[in-house]
């Protein structure tokens, strides 16, 4: 005598069973029949409906969650090939998947390190210092960075892009100051 599932009840013939592929067919129909009444046809994600595969380009990502510009908009500005690893700051890549990083140039977020307290959360990556005397600093070392070649790095925030372009001699590197900050 069979046992039946207590969901859908589906017919579970014992060890002592022969096979039958009717039984098989008929637990088939059921599945069949019963998972469009349970599966609910209306979800959603990015106002795209899960009735089918579903394919999410950066046309239908937005650059964060108060922002409704997408991540393919938003990259559309920028105009310089990038040399930074992990460079959108709007929604790095964090393996560690910490919410802060503090410490003396201590690696944060994935190919960076920094100086001060780095926050990570929903709205992106926020760097502050740790006293007065040592403001926050993030900072990402090249292996093979172009020397006496012109280059261009280039960040994106929440809301701005941030580009830089030089040409580095030597051991040092280069910077810009920003009103908000140094690049």
């Amino acid at each position: 005598m069979p046992n039946f599932t207590p969901h859908l009840q589906l017919e579970k013939p014992t060890p002592e069973d022969f096979y039958d592929v009717e039984v098989l067919n008929k637990n088939w129909d059921k599945i069949d029949e019963e998972l469009p009444k349970r599966v609910p046809q209306t979800r959603t994600i990015n106002k795209k409906p899960l009735s089918a595969d579903v394919t999410l380009t950066g046309e239908d990502i937005k650059v964060t969650g108060s922002d409704e510009t997408t991540i393919h908009t938003r990259l559309s500005e920028i105009t310089n090939p990038n040399l930074l690893d992990n460079w959108y700051f709007g929604n790095p890549v964090n393996q560690r998947a910490a919410s802060e990083y503090s410490g003396s140039w201590s690696y944060c977020i994935d190919r960076w390190v920094a100086e001060g307290i780095i926050t990570v959360g929903k709205e992106g990556v926020s760097a502050s210092s740790r006293d007065a005397s040592n403001p926050a600093y993030f900072l990402q070392r090249f292996e093979h960075f172009p020397d006496g070649r012109q280059v261009t790095f280039s960040l994106l925030t929440d809301n701005k892009l941030y580009a830089i372009t030089g040409v580095k001699n030597g051991e040092m590197g280069f910077s810009k100051t920003f009103d908000d900050g140094v690049i």
